[in-house]
């Protein structure tokens, strides 16, 4: 299915003629999503790998664009995604460690790509976003999104979230970037810069736990090996 067009619909269907209608009663209530993914009905692909990460990214800027510049501004106080994990009875328990189901973390405690996405967004988010803007005009799928949040912990640090995503099935293709940081306050300096990717190659279990022919009951240390696999880890040579 067309995830991007999935959830405009959504937000264009359900989201803005409830915020009017609240709105227009001039009253002040709370919305909370209870349940929500980038897929429905598992089993599908991209629960399990960068796919799934890339979308959270997206679906965090989409609604800081479309719905609200500061969290105080919106109705959605807050969102919960499905699930924490693919320990669920619903459909019965399958003992592989990865199967396509929407777990942040696999049923043995390894957290997938999408943790990690939501680790990020949680450390280094905030509700303030900064100005950006794609410079190139080589994004002709329109896949690559990027944003600037201020980070809520801490005053004069800032983070830039890059996300390459499209719904699966739709074209996209690989894009190398170079980012630039204008800061407005002469006293404001670029010290330090930490860099972390969640792709094919990096913060990625299941190639670990397929690299090890996809074992049904993983050792002990083959689950070491797999959630070393998983962790972000700061690139060098930033």
């Amino acid at each position: 299915s067309n995830t991007k067009l999935s959830l405009s619909s959504w937000v264009a269907t359900n989201v803005v003629p409830l915020q009017n209608v609240v709105a227009s009663h001039n009253a002040s209530l709370p919305v909370y999503v209870t349940e929500w993914s980038s897929a429905c009905c598992a089993p599908q692909t991209g629960y399990d790998d960068e796919y799934n990460a890339a979308y959270l990214i997206y679906v965090a800027k989409y609604f800081q664009d479309t719905i609200y510049s500061e969290q105080q501004d919106s109705m959605i106080k807050w969102m919960s995604y499905w699930s924490i994990s693919d320990v669920f009875e619903e459909g019965g328990f399958n003992s592989n460690e990865f199967n396509g189901l929407y777990g942040l973390q696999t049923i043995r405690g390894i957290p997938k790509p999408a943790f990690r996405a939501m680790e990020l967004l949680h450390e280094y988010g905030g509700n303030v976003s900064y100005t950006a803007q794609l410079l190139s005009g080589g994004n002709a799928n329109d896949t690559v999104i990027v944003y600037g949040l201020k980070q809520m912990q801490s005053s004069n640090r800032y983070a830039v979230f890059v996300a390459n995503f499209n719904s699966q099935q739709l074209p996209i293709e690989e894009h190398d970037l170079s980012i630039y940081v204008h800061n407005e306050a002469e006293y404001s300096l670029l010290e330090t810069v930490v860099m972390y990717r969640i792709d094919a190659n990096h913060t990625n279990p299941i190639v670990a736990w397929k690299n090890m022919n996809s074992p049904l009951y993983p050792s002990q240390q083959q689950l070491q090996t797999i959630n070393a696999s998983s962790q972000l880890v700061a690139m060098q040579n930033v």
